[in-house]
């Protein structure tokens, strides 16, 4: 499943660069064009929590994406996400608490929509998720007391669309939709140098 998915998403991107081959998309748009790294650090809403109630630590994110030295307007680098959240009102379960990790590679493809200090880019992550639900099993079950825990982790990807406004030279603000295991969207403080 994760070879297809992968399979598609190369060749999503192999078309796509060639129907954006025109000039206008084969740039960063004016004011982004001698950025060499972007920062972007923002809270996200979406798929977090599965099985608490109670949201703890909102999906936090921040990634850092660097200018590959060419012509095409691509950038390459780190993304870290992480959530936690709790339930105590279980009916089965006591002291529950989960948590999400997401952590790898990301690339991106920028189009120049010739606004200035606008980066509107589309993007792809790859990389480890690891979940986890801490819990004991409540009072009146056959196992009172019991740990009854889960930690599983997968190899994941995101794909999103996203945009960045710059108000100054270095700082902006950021937004981006689409799928990842912890969060549909997020928003927050853009930098760039």
């Amino acid at each position: 499943m994760v070879k297809k998915t992968f399979l598609v998403l190369v060749l999503v991107a192999l078309v796509t660069g060639g129907v954006f081959a025109q000039e206008e998309w084969n740039s960063y748009a004016p004011g982004i064009e001698d950025t060499k790294v972007f920062i972007n650090m923002g809270v996200g809403v979406g798929l977090f929590p599965v099985h608490t109630d109670k949201m703890v630590l909102p999906p936090l994110e921040a990634n850092i994406m660097f200018a590959l030295p060419m012509d095409l307007p691509i950038t390459v680098g780190g993304a870290f996400s992480i959530a936690t959240g709790k339930d105590d009102d279980n009916i089965y379960f006591k002291n529950v608490s989960e948590s999400a990790i997401s952590f790898g590679a990301k690339a991106a493809w920028h189009v120049n929509l010739g606004v200035e200090n606008l980066d509107v880019y589309a993007g792809v992550f790859l990389g480890w998720i690891v979940w986890n639900l801490d819990q004991e099993y409540g009072s009146g079950t056959l196992f009172e007391g019991k740990d009854a825990s889960v930690d599983h982790s997968i190899f994941g990807y995101a794909v999103n669309v996203g945009a960045r406004y710059f108000f100054t030279n270095n700082i902006g603000v950021y937004l981006e939709v689409g799928y990842h295991p912890v969060t549909l969207t997020s928003l927050g403080l853009a930098l760039k140098f």
